[in-house]
């Protein structure tokens, strides 16, 4: 299976975010340092007067960041194109770009109050509907897969599942049984 558009979500921890304005800044840093590797950053898009929407997001050539809105705010990457390697190594670099950006935004200082992720779990959505569409037989093909990615970042007793609904793509929660750290989730998906 040829999958590019793999996206993962790390929710906050409390909820508590500063207004998705003061991300602006943030991620215009970002293109402008250049941290974030591998990708090729374009622009920032405020989309914050949108309810339940990407908030504020950062795009880039290869996939996109959003620090969404909703009823649990977070941070997703969205991978677009390029991704390489086997069907793991998707779903491993797509993790790895989430924390690795995760670990930037609780490492600001300028965003008040700061940022703090829940590392204890993720969800997965591959946003192709017909190469992947949110089935058990579509999960049952890389179920494994993401299994292994799931117990390398997450540690033993790690939860995976599909979360079946419709007007979707497929979609995986992860959950840990004990919770790293963002910075140990970076250092397992290299």
């Amino acid at each position: 299976m040829d999958l590019q558009r793999i996206s993962v979500k790390l929710d906050t921890a409390s909820g508590a975010i500063p207004q998705y304005t003061a991300f602006t800044a943030v991620f215009h840093d970002w293109i402008q340092r250049d941290v974030l590797p591998g990708m090729t950053c374009i622009d920032v898009a405020d989309y914050s007067h949108v309810s339940h929407g990407p908030g504020m997001l950062l795009v880039a050539h290869e996939g996109h960041y959003a620090m969404e809105k909703g009823e649990k705010p977070g941070l997703r990457y969205a991978n677009k194109r390029g991704a390489e390697g086997s069907v793991a190594d998707r779903f491993r670099s797509a993790l790895g770009r989430l924390v690795h950006a995760a670990t930037l935004i609780e490492q600001t200082s300028a965003l008040k109050p700061a940022v703090k992720f829940d590392p204890s779990r993720v969800r997965f959505v591959v946003e192709d509907r017909l190469l992947a569409p949110n089935t058990a037989a579509a999960y049952q093909e890389v179920a494994d897969d993401v299994h292994s990615v799931a117990q390398a970042a997450f540690g033993d007793g790690v939860t995976v599942q599909h979360m079946a609904a419709d007007k979707v793509g497929l979609t995986i929660d992860v959950a840990a049984a004990i919770a790293p750290s963002i910075e140990e989730l970076v250092a397992r998906c290299k």
